[in-house]
């Protein structure tokens, strides 16, 4: 027996708002997890230091911090963006 549903099913309520917020959230951890990455750059150039390895670290250190703000900057406007979302 065929089914008599032919047409493609609709859309659910809200379902791209969902999909908006979701690629912001992704967005944020990619942001998140760059900034992880260069604090632990960062941490092992201060390491190598302690060590009288050649160190580098306030290179990476700043690198770090840059992303960090710029990452935390990015963070805040997707929360605004979601609780404007959220109060309409």
């Amino acid at each position: 027996m065929r089914s008599p549903l032919k047409d493609k099913p609709l859309r659910n309520p809200g379902q791209s708002l969902d999909q908006k917020i979701t690629d912001r959230q992704l967005d944020a951890l990619s942001h998140y997890m760059v900034a992880m990455v260069l604090v632990l750059f960062a941490a092992f150039e201060w390491w190598k230091s302690l060590f009288n390895i050649p160190p580098t670290p306030l290179l990476f250190s700043i690198i770090a911090l840059g992303f960090v703000i710029f990452a935390t900057v990015k963070f805040r406007a997707i929360l605004n963006y979601h609780d404007h979302i959220q109060s309409t």
